[in-house]
């Protein structure tokens, strides 16, 4: 009898255990079918490539750029360069792109950025702004670039970028990484297109994520990171688990003792 009651106690302190953990296969990032999850590198020690895509942001409507220029022509002149622009957010000195796909600006009038990356869009600005400056060194940088991120991550939030591109894992860098019990292998992005929202799953344990057509974000995406069922299990059965293991402690010691 009291060797049936010791071995069920063990039973359930190994299936307590074993409900509260997180394996490392769990939470170690870019896994392919050989990695060693013991030495945390691949098991046949080759150097494995990834093809991931190449991306560039193209300007879309109602994105914010700002546009600086600096040129040997008199101060007096240059009506480009806005000498407020310091005294304000970035946000609020910079170019609305309008519905028509252009920015509005002094002198020269619209020009058409809509479609174009950031680098070609200056490359335009520039040839506008030659025809009026001398020597002008235009730096056009894209203002709107926000990403969400919530759910098991240390710091959620809205983060801005002023690159021209953003990943899934420069996100997370910046939120101070994912949680111990963040389901790494469901990251939900959110993606609003036209007067719709497409839902996309990554799962950041599989390497092959970096060759997926979502691993580079745009502007206004949202990531939600799922808890793994462990999280529901410490916070709200672990103590249910330890009441019933208190009472079966003592009707087992009566049981013994009658």
């Amino acid at each position: 009898m009291k060797n049936r009651i010791s071995n069920g106690f063990i039973l359930l302190l190994i299936a307590i255990i074993a409900s509260s953990c997180v394996y490392k296969r769990q939470i170690v990032y870019l896994q392919d079918k050989n990695y060693d999850l013991e030495h945390s590198f691949p098991k046949d020690s080759i150097v494995k490539s990834v093809g991931v895509k190449s991306f560039e942001y193209k300007l879309e409507v109602n994105d914010i750029v700002s546009i600086e220029v600096s040129s040997l022509s008199p101060s007096e002149y240059n009506v480009f360069t806005n000498p407020d622009s310091q005294n304000k957010s970035p946000l609020l000195s910079g170019y609305i792109l309008a519905r028509d796909g252009t920015v509005e600006l002094p002198v020269i009038g619209k020009v058409k950025l809509e479609g174009l990356t950031v680098n070609a869009a200056q490359v335009l600005v520039q040839q506008e702004i030659d025809k009026y400056l001398e020597s002008p060194i235009v730096n056009l940088k894209l203002l709107s670039f926000k990403v969400t991120i919530l759910g098991e991550v240390k710091q959620p939030g809205t983060y801005n970028s002023y690159t021209n591109t953003m990943n899934v894992f420069d996100v997370v860098g910046m939120a101070g990484d994912l949680t111990d019990v963040a389901d790494r292998a469901n990251i939900k992005l959110i993606r609003q297109e036209n007067d719709s929202a497409k839902v996309i799953y990554l799962n950041l344990l599989d390497d092959q994520v970096l060759a997926s057509n979502y691993f580079h974000l745009l502007p206004n995406d949202i990531l939600v990171i799922p808890p793994l069922k462990v999280k529901n299990f410490r916070q709200y059965q672990l103590q249910n688990f330890g009441l019933i293991l208190s009472t079966l402690t003592v009707i087992s010691l009566l049981i013994i003792r009658f």
